[in-house]
Order: C-alpha cells, then structure tokens, then sequence
C-alpha cells in the first residue's frame, strides 16, 4: 500500500515535483558557474533568487503532499476506504525523502563531481547537506502541515510562527546566548535537532495513529519554545562536551597562561589614547589590555582562546562577572617555543569599570582555548595557479582587482578546513613577506550547510604592496612571476581551560596608552 500512495501522490504532484527539481538544478549550474568564471552581479542575484524559491518550492511542495491524504476532520477519502495509518504516513515520508530531498542530493553530488572531486567525497558531501536539510526544515514541516487541513491554513499559520519568533526576537533582543558567534554554536544547534527531530515523529505519530490535532498541536508549540532556549545553553557546559570530543585529547597539557606586567601597558598602533569620554552610550564597556605568557608551545599550531571570562573580587570581597574577553589567537610555525607573549583585551562593564578603575583588585581570568596542529603544507604558484590539493580541494590564485594582494580561494566538496595560514616567498632569492591567515571558529563534527550547496568556500587574501605607500614588503608586483604561494592550514586538536589568578591589580593601570 505504501508504494500505491506514493505512485498516486507522484501522479497528482509530478509536475511540482519537476518545478522545484529544475530550480535546485539552475541553482547548481549558476553557482557552479561563478565558480569558474568569476563573480557576476546578475548570476549572484540569481542564485539568491534560485535559493529562495527552492526553500519556499520543497516547503510548498511538502504541504501539498500532505494535503492531498490531510490529517485533521473527519471527511477525508483515505479514512473511509480505509487506508492503514502506518502505509499512509511512511508513504508520505518515502515521498519526501526521495522526491523532495532526491533532486536536491542529486543537484549537489553532479554539482561536486563537475568540480573534479572524486565520487565517494561528491556523495558524502551531498548526503550530509540532504541530512542537514532533513532534521533542520524537512521533517519538522512535515509535522507541521500534517496538522493543517489546507494550503491556507498553513500559510496563516506560518505567517503566525514567524510573527511570534519575531516577538519573542525582539523582547529578548539582549539576551542573546553564550555560544551564539563562536565555536559552539553547534552544541545548541545540536540539541534543536535533537528535539526538534524527536518531537516531529511524535506529532507524526499523535496524527497518523491517534489523530488527535489539538494534543499535537500544543506538543509543536512546547517543542519550538524547548527548541527556542537550546540558543541559551551555558557556555561551561557546552565546552565541557566540546572537551570531550577533542581529536587529541591532554595534547596541550604542557601550555600554561600567566599574567606578565613586565611587557608594559598595551599602546595603540596610532599612539593616541582613547578618550573614554566620547564613547558611545550603547558600548558594553572599556577595554582593559591585559600581558599574559603563554608558554609550552608547541611546535607548528594555532593557539585560540574562544573564550576569557574575566571575574574581579573588590575591596569589599564581593566577586563579579566583570567582562568577556576579546578572541585571541596564537600561531607557531615551526619547532616548539619556550613561551610566546600577546595582550589580551577584556570589555569590562562600565559600572564596574567606573566603580573599581583606582582600587586594588584581585582578578581571575577563565579561559576556553582550543590548540590546532599543522594538518598539512604545499606551495603553488603566486599567479593563475588551479590545482586540487588533499585537504584543502580545488584552489586558485590571482591578483585582486586593485593589485595589492593575491588572493588564495578553494572549493571543498563537504567540510573545509577552520585555519589557513601562508605567505609570498619568492623563489630565487627566498625573501618572504609577512605571514597572513584566515581562521574561523567553527568546531562542529558534523557538515552544517543549508544553502546554496553542499561544497565550503574559502579564502585569503596576501598582501604584496601599500596603495599608501608606507609600507614595502620583500615581494612585491614584479617579483610575483617568480614567487609561490606557500600555504598551511590546521585543525583542532585540544580544547581545553586554564584559569589565571593575579592577586593585586589596578584597572586604569592597563587601559591603552
């Protein structure tokens, strides 16, 4: 019976279901096509266009399969035959399965495969984008539109979600969560899944085998509410199962953080000292630049600390949460080093700022860091270089459009790496210029990817002159025939904490000079 729906569903839906195939299909063969031949105002406004009708086309082609065997009343055909339960609502997932996410999983691997990666990467690459997609927005509106009757109902009552995600947006507009633009925002985002997975197979099965909307309905709106706080997940908590899942676990036991007052007081490149005055009200509140010493580095790595919480303990002996820390990063190229040394800016909240600038304190600093490792080194050649590399995938390089920089960029069919660091060297003489990177805080285990594809792009860019003219760099425009692009790129290896304690300290004495 299941195949006989399905097949039924097929005939009413077929040219639906060809509608939004062809729309995945234009998205991949426009976005494959700035790829290749550089960007394009009227291709990218394209591909936004093509992004969106495909969201809205799967959305709108799920509630019409659903519709057509709807869930709620008591009139329906499937009921009076009747239809088993079971048969009806596996045939509706098969559907979605193969005739929604189908097109889209076949559009990403010919996608891949056209870029030159191999069949088996091409394949996991559009698996995990298809998967992504299923547990993010398949399933749950699938759930969703079982509790509809029609295509209106789910319009209005779409438009009623959104107009009260909204609400609750800007109501809690300053309550935004610990993990929310850092590393771990896949653990929040993993507990969503989670429930939200869980809850649409229990509202599918509420539908299907008990038919009871109104129950369904208020086990949907308790799920989104549990979904909607997963983004307020503490940040100790969810460090501590990114901890666990470290590739390498206790390989950064030998780095130890310290305060170190004797590098002086932290000055600004321009050598003007900000006037707290003329800050701007809505700032959260003022840079403190504190010396610390990182020391048992080890070889080739990226030290990164995702996050400094600052606590201070006044004269009085009360202990406040004083302020975040700005992300630091650390790189290390080549044998171990002793101890390495950087300033770390805390924004300390004003009121406690203004309250405490000229007593004597007692601070603690509670760092999250995370140490990445060398993954792997090659060169390519400075200019027109169009190489596949292990790792990194399909790269290139050219010069920018203003002629200052050489600009690396790379396609990967699936993830991509979170570091790339490299720099100019000029082959007969050997002159390097300094060394530049790109890094992003991204720690998730799994592909996360909703649009417009399932391949990570990447990129950066390497300066070789000053439009000013300040600067001078070893390798420089005519050099560049003769030079190679030597490129490194890491991956996580330990997360892990350290806590600072500094016994006696003033605020204003490491403001910025």
């Amino acid at each position: 019976m299941i195949w006989h729906i399905f097949r039924k569903d097929w005939k009413l839906l077929w040219k639906f279901v060809i509608a939004v195939a062809a729309v995945h299909f234009a998205s991949a063969a426009v976005r494959f096509t700035l790829d290749h031949y550089g960007e394009n105002e009227t291709l990218e406004s394209l591909l936004q266009l093509f992004m969106v009708m495909s969201f809205f086309g799967a959305g709108f082609l799920v509630a019409a399969m659903v519709h057509l065997d709807a869930v709620p009343g008591v009139r329906q055909d499937w009921l009076v035959r009747p239809v088993n339960r079971r048969d009806l609502m596996l045939a509706k997932v098969l559907f979605l399965i193969l005739l929604v996410h189908g097109p889209s999983f076949a559009a990403d691997a010919i996608q891949a495969l056209a870029d030159g990666f191999p069949l088996a990467q091409a394949l996991s690459a559009a698996a995990g984008r298809s998967v992504y997609l299923l547990l993010y927005l398949s399933l749950p509106m699938l759930a969703y539109c079982s509790l509809t009757r029609s295509m209106t109902e789910t319009v209005v009552g779409g438009v009623g979600v959104f107009l009260a995600v909204v609400a609750l947006s800007v109501l809690f507009r300053n309550s935004r969560g610990p993990t929310t633009y850092s590393g771990l925002v896949w653990v929040g985002e993993s507990m969503s899944f989670t429930l939200s997975t869980l809850g649409a197979i229990v509202v599918l099965l509420i539908q299907y085998f008990r038919r009871k909307t109104k129950t369904a309905r208020v086990v949907a709106c308790s799920v989104g509410l549990l979904c909607l706080a997963t983004g307020q997940i503490p940040w100790k908590p969810a460090f501590a199962i990114e901890q666990r899942m470290s590739p390498n676990p206790g390989s950064a036991g030998t780095i130890q953080v310290a305060f170190d007052p004797g590098m002086g007081r932290f000055q600004r490149p321009s050598g003007i000292r900000e006037n707290r005055n003329l800050r701007r009200p809505d700032e959260p509140g003022i840079p403190v630049h504190l010396p610390m010493r990182f020391s048992g580095l080890p070889a080739d790595m990226v030290l990164r600390a995702d996050r400094a919480e600052l606590h201070i303990t006044g004269p009085d002996g009360k202990r406040v949460l004083a302020g975040l820390g700005d992300d630091l990063l650390l790189r290390l190229d080549g044998a171990a080093k002793p101890r390495a040394q950087a300033f770390q800016t805390i924004v300390v909240r004003t009121p406690v700022f203004n309250r405490l600038e000229d007593q004597p304190v007692r601070m603690e600093i509670d760092y999250s860091l995370t140490l990445s490792r060398l993954s792997a080194s090659f060169g390519l050649p400075a200019l027109n270089a169009n190489e596949t590399v292990t790792g990194l995938g399909w790269c290139r390089t050219s010069m920018n459009e203003v002629e200052t920089a050489v600009e690396l960029r790379c396609v990967q069919a699936g993830r991509g790496p979170i570091c790339i660091a490299g720099f100019l060297e000029h082959i007969p003489s050997g002159r390097r210029n300094p060394e530049q990177s790109g890094c992003i805080a991204d720690y998730s285990p799994y592909f996360r990817r909703l649009a417009p594809d399932a391949m990570s792009r990447g990129g950066v860019a390497f300066r070789f002159r000053d439009p000013s003219g300040l600067a001078k760099f070893p390798v420089d425009g005519p050099q560049l025939a003769e030079s190679r692009l030597v490129v490194r790129f890491y991956e996580p290896e330990d997360h892990f904490a350290r806590h600072v304690e500094i016994s006696e300290i003033k605020l204003r004495d490491w403001e910025a000079q």
